[in-house]
């Protein structure tokens, strides 16, 4: 087929998808894809495909979940969402195959993973918030540990610090502490603490 430009076939797309949606340029430099960008985060991909096969040259335009969103999903769950029209169709009629095709099934999934994530979002806020409290409670602390997912105290369990180690949330909402003492006094007073504690409890 002639000279393909896909970024003109995306911008009559959004014009007649409305309000919110706006062609971009696409990721190669052929004219053969484009981008559109629409509300909440949505985003569709243009891009010809399969020219090799008996039926021609397709256009495909999927919708899809980057990394960060497509991981909120639950296991399995689909996370791009594709159809295919005919690369010379009007533009208006791509936009109600888009329409009737793709977003209803594409959109659902794009807010409910982008509600998962603001919920995963404010919990390891909150996480951190309550590890930086126990940080500056205890001697030498900073974060550290998987993804700054624990404090380390003392210079951590390899530290030089007479009590040292490391304290991080665990999965029942309590917390798990890892300590060294450098002396029979000091492991004596812990274990003194930790009775009284249990007694508390």
């Amino acid at each position: 087929m002639a000279e393909y430009d896909a970024l003109a076939v995306a911008r009559g797309v959004a014009m007649d998808l409305g309000d919110g949606w706006e062609a971009q340029p696409g990721y190669w430099s052929n004219g053969e894809d484009a981008r559109i960008t629409g509300p909440n985060g949505a985003g569709l991909h243009l891009r010809l495909v399969d020219a090799w096969k008996a039926s021609g040259e397709r256009l495909e335009i999927s919708g899809s979940l980057d990394r960060e969103l497509s991981d909120r999903l639950p296991y399995n769950e689909k996370s791009s969402f594709k159809i295919t029209v005919t690369p010379d169709k009007a533009p208006a009629r791509i936009a109600g195959d888009i329409r009737r095709r793709l977003l209803p099934d594409y959109l659902p999934t794009l807010a409910f993973a982008r509600a998962r994530k603001a919920e995963h979002d404010r919990a390891e806020q909150e996480k951190g918030e309550r590890l930086d409290g126990l940080a500056a409670n205890l001697p030498d602390a900073k974060r550290g540990g998987l993804e700054r997912g624990s404090v380390l105290f003392g210079g951590g369990l390899y530290g030089n610090g007479t009590v040292r180690g490391e304290v991080k949330e665990s999965y029942d909402g309590g917390t798990e502490w890892m300590v060294r003492v450098q002396n029979r006094e000091d492991a004596l007073a812990l274990a003194a603490f930790l009775s009284k504690l249990a007694r508390k409890a």
